[in-house]
């Protein structure tokens, strides 16, 4: 049996991303590779003008949500994110 390939540009369909650290230019461009390869896409930066700014660059109307939170403070982002992936894995 032959294994099958997922398209080109889905090969994250279906997944949820966590991107931490995303207003800053490696985080965005990860954002953006993840967004075209089909993945839902999970911002977290501390900034809440920053995050506003970058997904208005991404500029995807469905599988892009945010929370501002410090990532330095891992108890406080893991107690938000089932919330906050919650309308992404649905």
């Amino acid at each position: 049996m032959m294994n099958q390939k997922p398209e080109p540009g889905r090969k994250l369909l279906g997944k949820v991303a966590i991107i931490t650290g995303a207003t800053g230019g490696i985080g965005e461009a990860t954002a953006k590779l993840f967004l075209h390869a089909g993945a839902n896409v999970m911002l977290v930066a501390r900034s809440a003008e920053k995050l506003k700014d970058t997904r208005d660059r991404l500029a995807v109307n469905r599988g892009l949500a945010h929370f501002v939170a410090d990532a330095a403070d891992e108890e406080a982002t893991a107690a938000q994110l089932p919330q906050r992936l919650r309308p992404l894995a649905a």
